[in-house]
């Protein structure tokens, strides 16, 4: 019978997350690995989690990438995000074929602070609206299957707020 390598089990691939810098490790990861489809739901698109040069210059990638690839925000409150302006939201002014900002209409039906989906099996989870706390799971299929659907319906009810198509110069 042969021995049991605990070393040769795969590694989990839940990993918890604690602090702004964990997070965007994580959001960076995923958005790295991105192929398709990423539907990101955050309440104010968060800026010092959100609004860097290097998270826009990914999304920019993946949007160019391929012609069917989509990004999707989708938010609670857009006042902040014309007050102070923010990068993916003049990215999706740039791309607006591959990338969409919706305002929320509706309650969304989660628990989550604020979540990002990818493809069909990663996921980022935030827990809290005062700390960063939350995990990645980069093969969630199932829970990823399950916020899709509650992102969808929220998606299909939301709406463009026109003060966010407007290019500032």
């Amino acid at each position: 019978m042969a021995e049991h390598d605990p070393q040769s089990e795969p590694a989990s691939s839940v990993e918890h997350l604690e602090g702004l810098a964990d997070f965007k490790s994580a959001v960076d990861s995923i958005c790295a690995r991105a192929r398709r489809d990423l539907a990101l739901f955050s309440p104010d698109l968060d800026a010092p989690l959100f609004d860097r040069d290097e998270l826009a210059d990914a999304l920019s990638a993946l949007a160019r990438r391929h012609r069917q690839t989509r990004v999707r925000l989708l938010v609670r409150d857009t006042r902040p995000l014309i007050e102070r302006g923010h990068g993916l939201v003049r990215l999706a002014q740039r791309l607006p074929s591959k990338i969409s900002v919706r305002r929320l209409t509706n309650e969304i039906e989660t628990r989550a602070h604020s979540f990002l989906l990818c493809d069909r099996d990663q996921l980022l989870y935030r827990n809290d609206p005062e700390e960063y706390r939350g995990f990645v799971d980069r093969k969630g299929a199932a829970e990823v299957r399950n916020l899709r659907e509650i992102f969808d319906r929220a998606w299909e009810s939301a709406e463009e707020d026109p003060r966010l198509r407007q290019l500032f110069v």
